[in-house]
This record gives C-alpha cells, sequence and structure tokens, in this order.
C-alpha cells in the first residue's frame, strides 16, 4: 500500500486531489456562468473534423464527370493486356479519388524502386509516385501495405 509515485489512486481519490491542486476559473466551478454539458450540446460537436481542401487542390480535381471509373489492384499493376483494360492514374485523378473515397492524401513521391503512380497505403492515406517503376509491379508496395489504383480503359 503506501504512498509514493508508484502508487495507483482510486478515481475519486485523483480527482479530489487534481481539483484541489488545479484550481478552475469560477466560470467553471459550477456558477451560474458556465454552461453545462449535457448529452444534447455534446452531440452538436462532431466526432472528427473534416478535412478542408486548399484552392490550389481543388481547381486540379477533374469535374465528377471526368472520373475514371478505379480499380484497386492485387498483384501485377495497370496493365493493357489484362482481362478488364487498366491504366495508371495521372497526379490528378489520384487526388481526385483520394477525395472521392474520403481518404487522406499524403502527397507525391518519386520512389523508382515502387510501383508508378496512384497507391493507397494502410487503407487511408493515398500517395502518388512520380517515376516509379512499371516493373515493380504491386508487389513492391504490397508488402508494405500499400495498394495499387488503376483507372478502368
Amino acid at each position: 500500500a503506501g504512498s509514493g509515485p508508484g502508487r495507483r489512486l482510486p478515481m475519486a481519490e485523483f480527482e479530489s486531489r487534481w481539483r484541489a491542486e488545479v484550481p478552475l476559473p469560477a466560470a467553471e466551478a459550477g456558477s451560474a456562468a458556465a454552461p453545462a454539458l449535457t448529452p444534447v450540446a455534446l452531440a452538436a460537436v462532431p466526432s472528427w473534423p473534416s478535412p478542408v481542401v486548399a484552392p490550389e487542390v481543388a481547381a486540379v480535381t477533374p469535374a465528377a464527370g471526368s472520373l475514371p471509373r478505379y480499380k484497386v489492384v492485387a498483384g501485377g499493376g495497370c496493365d493493357a493486356r489484362a482481362s478488364l483494360p487498366l491504366r495508371l492514374l495521372s497526379r490528378d485523378e489520384c487526388l481526385a479519388y483520394a477525395q472521392t473515397m474520403r481518404l487522406t492524401h499524403i502527397g507525391s513521391t518519386t520512389d523508382e524502386a515502387e510501383f508508378p503512380g496512384c497507391v493507397v497505403w494502410q487503407e487511408k492515406h493515398v500517395e502518388f509516385n512520380e517515376r516509379g517503376s512499371a516493373a515493380a509491379g504491386c508487389e513492391s508496395v504490397e508488402r508494405n501495405h500499400g495498394r495499387c489504383v488503376c483507372a478502368e480503359v
């Protein structure tokens, strides 16, 4: 038991000690001026902020009618010889894909050892590889939890 830095306090004791050490301003200490945080008041607060699209990004985003049909591929790459002809996405199409799928676009890279074009990392981040190698194929990013995104021709 005892006391000291390693001793764990029950929550009620922790709160009472914390409140004694950190006094709240009068408006927060229960005065009539303090707004009550009720479930209704808390419901108006969004659970997660939405990303804001910078004007220069919005300006290069293709119009909705011009977006291709996207295909996330496993293995191989965006090859026009496949049973479903595919092609690489442009940088603007990759950005539009991220926005359409509500994923975070993390920018561009120039990694020649990886797949060229649009890559989704860990199912939440999208990156465009400017100078990748088509020979690397999607396998080059799959081993690091990435997936290639192509457009149907």
